[in-house]
């Protein structure tokens, strides 16, 4: 334990130092440099250490009235958090006090190391960035077939050589077939341009017994889409059309997240033709996702397109789907809601509040592609439909048919009841919201169909399911082939 007292020796320099009349600084730091021997404050006012470190000024001031302490207090605590550990006294032994230098020197040897292991880890964390980077490069990309200034056709490719990625431009016309590349078990396909599409119906009326086979929210898992489609039928080994007089319904959100999106747009897009002429037909209705990636909201694309907007020399990647562009413009005639004979198939639901508002199919559907193209509204009326459409309530975003949604109020089975009958319908599928397996809700009068397409994080097998609807049956459709017969306890 120090003494409580300043011994005479040091009170005789402080006495000098005042006769000098040097500065107070100079005459301060002369004392700090004396700390480790100097408690004289505890003589009177028990402050020891801390309150010793103040200037003789404020010392005095301090010894007088005490107006510091609390000043003291709090410098005291800011430099016992500054000194390392292996700097005090283990608990118990007497503290040896070391100089104030010193202990400078310590806290800058640790600043000094902190910032050496932080521009290590941040050297590790750039080659980690620049792997991934070169990664995303090696994949080619496209095509994307856009209008070029003068009225025509381009296909742009994103392409790897040797020296890196570049950007290739072919000049294509409708009736000309474009290669999409291979994807590891996914064979290359060809892939017929048609003319610009006209806006597709609202409402689809099947050949009697026709199978329909329904998917959701296959979010760039172009793979395990490929294999689902093909162990029940709807393609063959060379992704061609097999389904006959079938439909294939994809309830939305084929952009973000996977890195495959571009090759599913191709596939629904080509099966679509070929389906046509086998007398069945192919329904993509635009999900949220869609929706964002149209209007130039990218949060959620895999960094693989972000780097094909930057080889492709856009701003950002929602220009590969704008208006004039063949997949974009394809995307905006889609509906947001469609009616497959007594099916309503949509992305997340149909909320109570559309049905109080009396909006129609039609309505919807054109609220929905207005925004997505941009449109202008005038009316008040116009606004306020847009909003409600557009936001949790329209049919992009609603989760109100499944519990514990937070925001939304779930909806009764009188609501349902509602639904059905304002849309003369008798079974709503939806998406949007991700479920084990495909559930039966309010007794089967709705059917959640996002099963998220994946990899078993232990097995490493695909993970996916469909909706399969034939002969008056609701099938659970499973990525290996399997069927499952549902009760909807009707």
């Amino acid at each position: 334990m120090l003494g409580n007292e300043i011994d005479s020796h040091d009170q005789s320099r402080v006495r000098s130092a005042r006769r000098s009349r040097q500065p107070a600084r100079t005459r301060a730091s002369r004392v700090i440099r004396r700390l480790p021997t100097m408690r004289g404050c505890e003589k009177t006012c028990g402050r020891g250490l801390a309150h010793a470190m103040l200037p003789q000024r404020d010392r005095r001031r301090g010894q007088r009235g005490h107006i510091r302490c609390k000043m003291a207090d709090a410098l005291h605590r800011r430099w016992r958090a500054c000194v390392p550990s292996h700097f005090l006294p283990p608990a118990g032994m007497p503290r040896r006090p070391r100089s104030w230098r010193h202990i400078e020197a310590a806290i800058m040897r640790e600043a000094v190391r902190s910032v050496c292991t932080l521009i290590v880890a941040l050297v590790l964390g750039l080659q980690a960035c620049a792997a991934t980077l070169q990664d995303v490069v090696r994949e080619s990309d496209g095509p994307y077939v856009v209008r070029n200034a003068d009225g025509g056709w381009e296909a742009w490719w994103v392409e790897v050589t040797g020296a890196g990625a570049r950007k290739r431009v072919q000049p294509v016309e409708p009736g000309d077939a474009l290669a999409v590349p291979a994807v590891n078990e996914a064979p290359a396909f060809a892939v017929t341009l048609r003319e610009p599409a006209d806006v597709a119906p609202h409402t689809v009326r099947t050949a009697p017994g026709a199978p329909l086979f329904v998917v959701a929210d296959t979010h760039g898992e172009y793979e395990i889409l490929v294999r689902l489609l093909e162990r029940h039928g709807v393609i063959d080994a060379a992704l061609k059309w097999t389904f006959g007089s079938g439909h294939l319904i994809v309830l939305g959100d084929v952009f973000d997240r996977g890195a495959r999106q571009t090759e599913i747009l191709w596939l629904l897009y080509g099966l679509e033709g070929e389906a046509q002429q086998a007398g069945g037909g192919v329904h993509l209705v635009v999900g949220n996702h869609e929706a964002m990636v149209l209007s130039g909201d990218a949060r959620y694309l895999n960094p693989r397109y972000h780097r094909s907007a930057a080889v492709l020399r856009v701003s950002h990647y929602g220009q590969l789907f704008g208006p004039e562009t063949v997949l974009g413009q394809w995307l905006r005639t889609r509906p947001a809601v469609l009616k497959v004979n007594e099916l309503l198939c949509l992305h997340g639901g149909l909320s109570p509040v559309l049905v109080e508002r009396g909006f129609t199919l039609t309505e919807i559907n054109d609220t929905v592609r207005a925004v997505l193209n941009g449109h202008r509204f005038t009316t008040q009326a116009q606004r306020e439909r847009a909003e409600l459409v557009m936001t949790e309530l329209g049919p992009l975003w609603y989760r109100g048919y499944f519990a514990d949604q937070r925001g939304f109020q779930r909806a009764t089975s009188q609501d349902i009841d509602r639904i059905r009958e304002h849309f003369s319908s008798e079974t709503i599928l939806v998406g949007h919201t991700i479920v084990p397996t495909i559930t039966p809700l309010y007794d089967g009068r709705v059917i959640a169909v996002q099963v998220y397409p994946r990899r078993d994080e232990r097995t490493g097998r695909p993970v996916m399911e469909a909706l399969r609807i034939e002969d008056g049956r609701f099938m659970r459709a499973g990525v290996e082939g399997d069927l499952e017969v549902l009760d909807l306890q009707r």
